[in-house]
């Protein structure tokens, strides 16, 4: 399969991912708060993020073990194989400590501060978040890891894009269980039992297909070899303390909510985030297909192919998205109070700060895809740490005091700054390489997410003159955009050109 056509399929898988989890959204959330109360909705948010805590050195080991994988690049399948099962062993055993601890805290009651800190929480609602976090991590051991690693070491031989729908599969079939439950009447506990024993009965088939096409390419099991899986535990370590940091960033932070403003606060921060993660996903579907492909670029020095990627990479992340997210701060307020049954409140200027985080973080897409290719751990090392602490210290110090704004204003300071570090990091990687930094390109984009950014802030602040902020925004995007266009490679103009004559011929009929 060509690199376009693996590219295409994988996004088509991320795009279906997104419907899946944009279906779960906009069903689930009104079936849960018509079936629970607010706190128990906030509970069932702050679970999952628990987990990802609790499971982050066996995930931070399989990631580092993706990246090993993808550095063969599927040339040796008995190497492939060898890594394989070195790891196999080490991971489950790690998961398998990380069980015991969450058992240990869940049984000792330290469950109910990790939650609420000082809140008042009924009882029973917490005694059912401890046994769901046992039932999850019991999950996660058995239907989550060993799948894991099948999936990493398929990746590097062309099994993204399958493995991508086989995700949306388990998705659709963990979102089905979870409605069909709720809707029933099942408990809080009793809705997350259901929804892992419907992900338990996926987890078998996926094994089964990642086994048979492991079979395919001759990726054998052999005897496993412990000293080589032990060698990789002390770097894997530094891939989750990143991994972690991270957390604190996106998952993590609701924890910090619901110990500094309670449950309802939570929900009200996690609701108005939601559209956050659709985009989130969005702009994964973009880099994840491509990385692979910009890698390869890079590392043949063929720099008019990298400038390529930049600038589409750039147009998905950055300029679709920047006009998406104004309407939908425009359309907010309604859609937010229809969505949530009036139960939550909207924050327009909360929305409008996280919308801006995000075009930051698009912003930073390519500069993140050639750090992450070169495999520079130092650099998203630093990033995350500076991107934690700022996220932090924000809720720590000041959400008492500005409440949600506080929050949102550190994670758009924390995306600022790592797309500085990413920046600076990936055009010195390039340069090291004789590759060019595509520098007119680079200000012409910052200056059009800096202008949609502040769009969005005064479209949340003004009700009176909204139609026309967005009228200078659109038209001052659409000259940054003319101007984008003289910064192109020619081998991307002349792509667009060909795109251009299939659909509408009669345009170019008789030119040159």
């Amino acid at each position: 399969m060509s690199a376009t056509k693996r590219f295409l399929s994988g996004s088509l898988a991320g795009w279906a991912s997104i419907a899946v989890v944009l279906l779960n959204q906009l069903a689930l959330v009104p079936l849960f708060l018509s079936h629970w109360s607010v706190e128990e909705y906030g509970v069932w948010l702050a679970v999952p993020a628990l987990l990802s805590f609790s499971t982050v050195f066996s995930f931070g080991y399989s990631t580092y073990f993706e990246f090993e994988f993808l550095k063969m690049g599927g040339k040796d399948r008995a190497d492939i194989g060898k890594l394989l099962y070195a790891g196999l062993p080490i991971v489950l055993a790690m998961a398998f400590t990380e069980m015991l601890l969450l058992i240990a805290l869940v049984l000792s009651g330290a469950i109910g501060n990790v939650l609420a800190f000082n809140l008042s929480i009924p009882t029973e609602l917490i005694r059912d978040a401890g046994y769901l976090l046992i039932v999850q991590s019991i999950n996660w051991l058995v239907c989550i890891c060993v799948p894991g690693m099948f999936q990493r070491a398929l990746g590097p031989l062309g099994y993204y894009a399958r493995n991508s729908w086989m995700y949306v599969l388990g998705a659709a079939t963990s979102t089905l269980a979870t409605a069909v439950s709720v809707s029933m009447g099942a408990s809080f506990l009793e809705t997350g039992v259901i929804q892992v024993l419907a992900y338990s009965v996926f987890a078998a088939y996926f094994v089964c297909d990642l086994w048979k096409n492991l079979a395919k390419e001759q990726v054998k099991p052999i005897r496993p070899n412990i000293a080589l899986g032990f060698k990789a535990i002390f770097p894997a370590i530094g891939m989750a303390i990143k991994i972690l940091l991270g957390m604190v960033q996106q998952q993590g932070i609701r924890i910090l909510l619901s110990s500094s403003l309670g449950l309802r606060e939570l929900a009200s921060f996690a609701s108005m985030r939601t559209i956050s993660n659709f985009a989130l996903q969005g702009i994964g579907t973009v880099v994840n297909p491509i990385t692979p492909e910009l890698t390869r670029f890079a590392s043949n020095q063929e720099s008019d192919k990298v400038q390529g990627v930049f600038s589409v990479m750039w147009f998905l992340t950055v300029v679709l998205l920047s006009f998406s997210l104004i309407a939908l701060q425009v359309m907010g307020p309604w859609l937010f109070n229809s969505w949530t049954l009036g139960k939550i409140v909207f924050n327009p200027v909360v929305f409008a700060i996280l919308s801006a985080s995000l075009l930051v973080y698009g912003l930073s897409q390519p500069a993140l895809a050639v750090v992450r290719g070169s495999n520079n751990v130092h650099a998203q090392l630093l990033a995350t740490i500076c991107g934690a602490a700022i996220v932090a210290i924000s809720v720590f110090a000041f959400s008492r005091t500005w409440g949600l704004i506080a929050a949102a204003t550190g994670i758009f300071l924390s995306e600022l700054t790592s797309f500085g570090i990413y920046a600076w990091s990936a055009k010195k990687w390039m340069l090291e390489q004789n590759l060019v930094w595509p520098s007119s390109m680079f200000r012409l984009i910052g200056v059009y997410a800096a202008v949609g950014a502040s769009g969005i802030l005064a479209t949340s602040m003004t009700h009176r003159y909204v139609v026309l902020v967005v009228a200078v925004v659109t038209i001052t995007q659409l000259i940054l955009t003319f101007q984008l266009w003289g910064t192109l490679p020619p081998a991307v103009v002349q792509r667009i050109q060909g795109v251009a004559k299939r659909f509408f011929p009669s345009k170019f009929h008789g030119r040159v």
